[in-house]
């Protein structure tokens, strides 16, 4: 559902939002695939890691980035197989569904109330699983 002001606005103005965003990914996309985040840049470090020795759903991901952008698939999987598989599709595909809908003057995009119960729910599944020793040298690489 559109509100007037929202189909008002120009479409320089209505594409600011998706273009800051899309800019600001970019950058810290071109900056993940440069730098290497086992060694150097400014990366910051996992601090549930730090405090727990345990992995969270998001660690590995910085370094499952750089290796896909450096084209090795298999060791991004290792590093973090959510992310590769499940993450960064969803937000690629969210950043292109919103240029869609505001480019088409469709309004917001809703998430649905199965995906924003379910996923969190699975990070948190995965995030249990990948901390148990039988399944922990195929879901973490250190």
């Amino acid at each position: 559902m559109t509100t007037d002001a929202a189909v008002a606005r120009s479409t320089p103005h209505r594409l600011a939002g998706p273009a800051v965003a899309t800019a600001a990914l970019l950058c810290g996309t071109a900056y993940t695939g440069l730098q290497d985040p086992t060694g150097s840049g400014v990366f910051p470090s996992c601090i549930f890691y730090a405090a727990t020795g345990h992995w969270c759903p998001g660690c590995g991901g910085l370094r499952a980035v750089h290796s896909l952008l450096q084209g090795d698939l298999a060791l991004a999987l290792q590093y973090n197989i959510v992310v590769v598989l499940l993450i960064l599709p969803l937000g690629i595909a969210a950043v292109g569904l919103w240029w869609w809908r505001t480019w088409s003057r469709q309004g917001t995009v809703r998430i649905p109330m199965w995906f924003a119960i379910g996923m969190p729910a699975f990070l948190g599944l995965f995030w249990i699983v990948r901390n148990l020793p039988p399944f922990a040298p195929y879901l973490t690489v250190q």
